[in-house]
């Protein structure tokens, strides 16, 4: 395994309650570089059956693309003999369930992301869903938290797990990985994504 793959599983047996080798997780992918990079380094360290889960916010003309770029991927990954996960891809209408909710796109998108997640981790029975907030994305967070005047709670940034339900974790195994690190992975291991 390479540098990052190794600091990567090391990252994921330091989350608090790490989830078992041999349970099933849903990992979030988008298409972008992050996501394309955990999914990737999931799959080479292989410990844990995948649910790779897509959705589409039907807010770009060209997001088809994203799931273009996924499915190639998986592809890429079962050919090289990998076990690359079962992929499962959604659309929705983001900007419907805003006018609905009376809630921002984003607020929208956010809310129906989970719900879906919940919802996948449910149907597979996995214990936990992963995503790929990073180190960048870390830091973002406690600056402006600081910037708005928040206490403890919102210095600490964003937790590396929490409960969305029930017994259904989320993970977020990339909080000790930089944006660079996983654009550089990406690129040493051929691993394509979109930018949106």
């Amino acid at each position: 395994m390479t540098d990052i793959v190794e600091r990567f599983a090391a990252a994921m047996a330091r989350l608090p309650q790490a989830p078992d080798p041999g349970v099933t997780l849903v990992v979030a992918v988008s298409g972008g570089a992050d996501s394309m990079a955990l999914w990737d380094m999931l799959v080479r360290v292989g410990s844990w059956p995948l649910i790779v889960w897509h959705l589409n916010h039907g807010l770009r003309p060209d997001a088809e693309q994203d799931l273009s770029t996924i499915r190639a991927h998986h592809q890429q990954l079962t050919a090289a003999g990998f076990a690359a996960g079962t992929l499962v891809a959604e659309h929705t209408d983001v900007a419907a369930l805003a006018r609905q909710w009376h809630d921002s796109l984003e607020a929208a998108g956010r809310r129906q992301r989970y719900t879906r997640l919940v919802a996948m981790a449910q149907e597979h029975r996995a214990v936990g869903v992963l995503t790929a907030h990073h180190r960048d994305d870390q830091a973002e967070t406690v600056l402006a938290n600081l910037l708005r005047g928040a206490g403890p709670m919102g210095r600490a940034g964003i937790p590396p797990r929490r409960i969305l339900t029930g017994k259904i974790a989320l993970f977020r195994p990339l909080l000790e990985i930089s944006r660079s690190d996983l654009r550089a992975y990406g690129q040493s291991h051929g691993v394509p994504w979109r930018e949106d």
